[in-house]
């Protein structure tokens, strides 16, 4: 999940190269995306002494000949996450 121009958005990775969001135009879409955020739910609400989230800062990084050395991570996929639990007082470590 990604939180990205006011709203979460869900996708899927391929397991090799591609991430696909999940728009939920079909009912097996649908219950990829309650399946997800029941995902987070539960390990969002377990913590009792407290909790760290870790939202990675991506590879911004490009080879020589000018490609995404990690196409698949890239920074813009995690900036607006961040910046959203920056803005409740989310501290960083």
């Amino acid at each position: 999940m990604r939180f990205d121009h006011g709203k979460w958005r869900f996708y899927k990775f391929n397991g090799r190269t591609k991430w696909t969001e999940q728009t939920g135009n079909s009912e097996s879409q649908q219950e990829v995306m309650k399946y997800m955020l029941n995902a987070y739910r539960v390990l969002l609400t377990r913590a009792r002494l407290g909790m760290v989230i870790c939202v990675p800062t991506g590879n911004a990084n490009k080879t020589n000949s000018g490609n995404w050395e990690d196409s698949t991570r890239l920074p813009e996929y995690y900036d607006g996450t961040y910046q959203y639990l920056k803005s409740f007082g989310i501290e960083d470590l």
